[in-house]
């Protein structure tokens, strides 16, 4: 696919994203799109977005919101955005958005105070007194000009005023200085890293541990380690239970077929007969990837943390035991193998 057309299609999801989302909030689409940016930009969702923090209206100086987030260790974050409801990134609304900052953060208390936009002057007075108190090399500042256009395709004009906005502020003594054009692309991917996140499924798994003889084997090389362990059938369907249902199975090629198929009809008859004693050994069991994991030793309480844990081969099997366990039939004796890969070892 050409890559305009892929700016195209991403383009017109942005559009139908905002169209929906004016309609859930009752607001403009103007509007629904701003919030949509900070959401993304945040990283929460559009209803969590303080009304205080939007100060786009009259004498704004095209800019639209400001949030500032203190983390509590003498540091704080500051984001800055403008946000255009259009497709095109224009080199003039990043001159009045450079305008804008100086307005933020450089101009005399006697001139801004004169400013009609309460919100913007307001946010003004936060960022001044964060910075007075703090110092500016304890502040990250993030700035970001977000529309629906082609970021990997700017004109000449905007990315000299780009570089004239960087180097104006670059190093004025913040820890941290950022400035991003935002466009389709990169909101389709916040989107999607967005949608990703709320299904991710961390697991705190108990185990079958025996300090006294082999029950686990646990390897490491490189930047990736695994664990091949035993879990109780229980414990996996619970596991399997965690909402949101079934996204456990996200990168899973191959769906739950049913208990029709003769396999599938196979594993719950086992697991839920006097043959469930033997479950272990006649089933290939699970193998799951994850970010990463953490093993608890502990003889009393052995478990595993897991972060984004997937299962990927094994789908049919737990499903089956799951359906098993929620019919209140499974076998309390089924016990399964379990495979666990990470490539972020903690």
């Amino acid at each position: 696919m050409a890559l305009a057309d892929n700016i195209a299609i991403r383009q017109t999801w942005i559009e139908e994203h905002t169209t929906r989302l004016a309609a859930e909030l009752k607001e403009s689409e103007d509007d629904a799109f701003l919030y949509l940016a900070a959401s993304l930009l945040l990283g929460t969702s559009p209803d969590e977005i303080e009304a205080e923090d939007i100060v786009d209206g009259a004498q704004d100086k095209q800019v639209d919101f400001i949030h500032i987030e203190d983390n509590s260790d003498g540091e704080a974050e500051i984001v800055i955005f403008q946000s255009k409801n259009t497709r095109g990134f224009g080199s003039n609304t990043l001159i009045q958005l450079r305008n804008g900052l100086t307005w933020i953060f450089e101009k005399p208390r006697a001139q801004f105070s004169k400013l009609q936009n309460e919100s913007f002057k307001s946010k003004i007075n936060e960022v001044r007194q964060v910075k007075t108190e703090y110092g500016p090399s304890n502040l990250a500042v993030r700035v970001f000009h977000v529309c629906n256009g082609d970021a990997s395709n700017l004109s000449a004009e905007y990315k000299q005023e780009e570089q004239a906005l960087r180097d104006q502020y670059a190093n004025v003594g913040f820890g941290q200085f950022q400035f991003e054009a935002i466009g389709a692309s990169e909101l389709f991917d916040l989107l999607n890293e967005g949608e990703r996140s709320k299904r991710a499924i961390n697991l705190d798994l108990p185990i079958q541990y025996d300090v006294n003889r082999p029950s686990i084997m646990d390897f490491a090389q490189g930047d990736t380690k695994a664990l091949v362990c035993t879990v109780s059938g229980a414990d996996m369907a619970r596991a399997a239970q965690t909402q949101p249902r079934d996204s456990i199975f996200d990168l899973n090629v191959r769906p739950f077929y049913g208990t029709k198929g003769k396999v599938n009809r196979d594993i719950l008859t086992t697991g839920t007969s006097d043959e469930a004693i033997r479950f272990w050994f006649l089933n290939n069991g699970v193998t799951m990837v994850c970010d990463t994991f953490d093993f608890n030793r502990d003889p009393d309480e052995p478990r595993v943390k897991i972060t984004n844990a997937q299962i990927v081969n094994g789908c049919q099997t737990t499903v089956a035991i799951r359906e098993a366990f929620e019919a209140g039939a499974l076998d309390p004796r089924v016990k399964l193998l379990l495979r666990m890969r990470s490539a972020n070892p903690s």
